[in-house]
């Protein structure tokens, strides 16, 4: 018997002592664990992305000795806790990616002997600032025009309506046959703007066409980029865009324009070519005014539908083979269909008027040439009146030719061919004598008029049926012992005077 309670004895004795370390536990209110929540301050955050934040987490009417947090996060938060003492409590960090947008939710946890206490953190997004909430900039071009070779400003007017100062830095996009101008060094440091403060920044530009990019007329945009950031809780950072359009010209072409009436500078070649043809083969005598008044001008051109055919043809040409000619005369190409400087406004007008001309004088050295060798056969010196007047129509020549006066009121007209060496054919003026004054064709006014027309073949036609009619005839007058067409030497024709008419009324 006394062997079994020897063997139950140490049993009893490790009871007891559970017993014992029981009490406390016994001892603790129930109330008291309902009472232990986990405490967030604050209980929701705003973050922006990239930035950081903390709250403060503690257990609240509890002991918390062992015991330690833990959060669960989105994967868009990164966390991390730091303890103020060996239990509690907590400092939980918080940080945003970059990307983070909208709102989340964070679980923060602890586990203890007894329970699992947990709590929610709200996370929200910050909004991002607008640069216009910080700096406030606007661009403009001081004048209408940049002129090819001229330096003009860009005007960026820059606003700080915070209440902090406000740090920027600038830097220009401009077309590539656009640069700033030689002082426009003094914008490219980081500057300071003071809260509620406005400035005005002088940027000044300038063309500078090159062959590979060559300046183009015309309204173009340009831009002005404000990298700026700001002190303060968090530091802010942003970058806004100011642009304008100007308008991009060579000097004096806009007037050439409105003058010559050319809409645009790709006509212009054409244009010029054949002004300088029309007004060269003027001057050279080889087409004359037909009546008195608009368009008889020397440097009338009399333009018309006929005359721009013409010329868009030759500028199409032009436009062509401008970009070889320069490749060959200058080493680069230039091509006046993209663009087009004060340097190629100067090469195309010289080089169309230059061409016109030489055309105009190859023209006129090809005609003398086909009238010497049509004159050999035109003229002989049996020819009667009409017959002259129809060889006048042949060769194009007028019936008001220059002449040399000999024997007083005699005339030795010249007919502008040459007969050999220092010979030339000429012819006595032709008379009209009034035969039968009461034929009813025949009008006094009428043949007046017609007798001062320049035209060989309407004159020729208009006398032809007054003398089927009976009313007038034609005769040859005589100047010095020459009677109708003769072949006289150069010497006799000199000095030879303005151009008059050939043929004149007998009494006249």
């Amino acid at each position: 018997m006394k062997s079994r309670i020897d063997m139950y004895a140490p049993w009893a004795v490790l009871r007891t002592l559970v017993s014992w370390l029981m009490v406390p536990f016994a001892l603790l209110p129930i109330s008291d664990l309902a009472a232990q929540r986990l405490s967030i301050e604050p209980s929701s955050v705003t973050i922006a992305g990239g930035r950081s934040d903390h709250v403060l987490v503690r257990i609240e009417s509890g002991a918390s000795r062992g015991r330690g947090i833990s959060v669960t996060s989105p994967a868009s938060i990164r966390t991390s806790v730091r303890s103020l003492g060996r239990s509690g409590p907590w400092i939980l960090e918080l940080k945003a990616e970059p990307g983070f947008e909208g709102e989340a939710n964070a679980i923060v946890q602890t586990r203890g002997l007894v329970r699992v206490l947990a709590a929610p953190l709200a996370i929200k997004a910050a909004p991002a600032r607008a640069p216009g909430s910080v700096i406030e900039a606007e661009l403009s071009f001081e004048g209408e025009t940049l002129l090819d070779g001229s330096t003009r400003p860009m005007l960026l007017r820059l606003s700080n309506p915070s209440d902090l100062p406000v740090r920027y830095r600038l830097s220009t996009v401009l077309p590539s046959f656009i640069r700033l101008g030689t002082d426009a060094n003094q914008f490219k440091h980081r500057r300071d703007l003071s809260a509620h403060s406005t400035v005005m920044v002088h940027i000044p530009i300038q063309t500078d066409g090159t062959a590979d990019h060559p300046v183009i007329s015309g309204k173009h945009k340009v831009a002005v980029m404000i990298a700026t950031s700001q002190a303060g809780t968090p530091t802010w950072r942003g970058q806004s865009v100011a642009a304008t359009e100007l308008e991009i010209g060579v000097p004096g072409m806009a007037e050439v324009q409105g003058v010559l009436q050319v809409p645009s500078f790709l006509l212009l070649p054409g244009f010029l070519l054949v002004a300088a043809f029309g007004l060269t083969s003027r001057i050279l005598g080889q087409s004359s005014p037909t009546s008195e008044g608009e368009g008889s001008g020397l440097l009338s051109l009399g333009w018309g539908a006929g005359h721009w055919l013409v010329a868009i043809s030759v500028s199409m040409g032009i436009v062509w083979v401008y970009p070889n000619v320069t490749d060959v005369w200058l080493g680069s190409r230039r091509n006046i269909l993209y663009g087009f400087d004060l340097s190629d406004v100067i090469r195309v007008w010289m080089l169309s008027i230059g061409l016109g001309i030489v055309v105009a004088l190859v023209t006129k050295l090809v005609l003398i040439v086909q009238v010497k060798r049509a004159g050999k056969k035109a003229f002989s010196t049996d020819l009667q009146p009409f017959e002259l007047l129809e060889r006048l129509e042949r060769l194009g020549l007028p019936t008001k030719l220059p002449f040399a006066a000999v024997n007083a009121d005699d005339r030795l007209y010249s007919l502008q061919t040459q007969a050999g060496a220092g010979k030339v054919w000429a012819c006595s003026a032709i008379t009209l004598s009034i035969v039968d004054p009461s034929v009813a064709s025949l009008n006094r006014g009428a043949l007046a008029k017609n007798l001062k027309t320049l035209n060989a073949k309407e004159l020729r036609m208009y006398l032809q049926g007054l003398v089927d009619d009976a009313a007038v005839r034609l005769d040859w007058a005589v100047a010095d012992g020459v009677s109708g067409v003769a072949i006289v030497d150069v010497a006799k024709m000199q000095p030879e005077e303005s151009p008059k008419l050939i043929i004149r009324q007998s009494g006249s």
